[in-house]
């Protein structure tokens, strides 16, 4: 089977069924295509299994308990492509949940509705960032990978040491006309404000051990840069 896709045109479509007696095995349905929820969605994964059951222990719960539980979850729960990439895991562990539980059709349908209407408010509402932020971000993280890369090359090749002051001038000299560029693009599109947030990021302190100082601080500075950019970036 091809695995569920979920779009905002097919939310209405989505029915809560029992199958034979005694399987206590529901379908979800999507216009004439049929998936048994023991069918894992590749968004399925343990890591992602294991989050739910600490963040929502709907386990023994009956499923009056679970949809206060539920509703308390979401509220917390921004709104935007994230809840869109989870979706088919959410409804995975609902419809396990309500199996092991015996719920009603008409329960385990209200719970599933509650993600799919967080999921369809959350795509209406969601503003698209500015073009040039996933550009900015982009390069901004290629940099800092590169620097890595070259790093651990030199260091493996044992030229990094008698030429360290090179190659750090060199790595400081890009990461400070990134954060230049991004700087102005955001004072031209947020203002002082986003200007300032990226400017004023919180920097890591910590070192790697056994790694040169230098290169610890150039990589430091580009990933506090990154993180405030890209909470700019993402927000409406």
């Amino acid at each position: 089977m091809k695995s569920l896709r979920l779009t905002l045109s097919s939310l209405c479509l989505f029915v809560i069924s029992c199958t034979a007696p005694g399987t206590h095995e529901r379908t979800v349905y999507q216009g004439e295509t049929q998936r048994a929820c023991t069918e894992k969605p590749p968004s399925y994964t343990s890591a992602f299994e294991g989050r739910l059951k600490v963040e929502l222990p709907l386990e023994g719960k009956s499923a009056a308990e679970a949809e206060g539980l539920i509703k308390a979850f979401l509220s917390q729960q921004p709104v935007g492509s994230k809840m869109g990439a989870d979706l088919e895991g959410y409804l995975f562990y609902i419809c396990q949940i309500a199996n092991n539980g015996h719920w009603s059709a008409e329960e385990t349908n209200r719970a599933i509705s509650l993600f799919m209407d967080k999921w369809a408010n959350g795509k209406q509402g969601t503003a698209q960032p500015h073009p040039k932020c996933k550009h900015q971000l982009e390069s901004g993280y290629a940099l800092k990978e590169r620097i890595d890369d070259e790093y651990r090359q030199y260091i493996k090749a044992g030229i990094f040491q008698a030429r360290r002051e090179e190659f750090t001038a060199s790595w400081d000299s890009e990461a400070e006309e990134w954060a230049a560029e991004t700087k102005a693009f955001l004072l031209q599109i947020g203002g002082p404000i986003a200007k300032g947030r990226f400017q004023n990021a919180m920097i890591s302190a910590t070192f790697l051990d056994n790694t040169n100082a230098k290169w610890n601080g150039i990589r430091n500075f580009l990933q506090g840069r990154l993180v405030a950019l890209e909470s700019i970036c993402n927000t409406p």
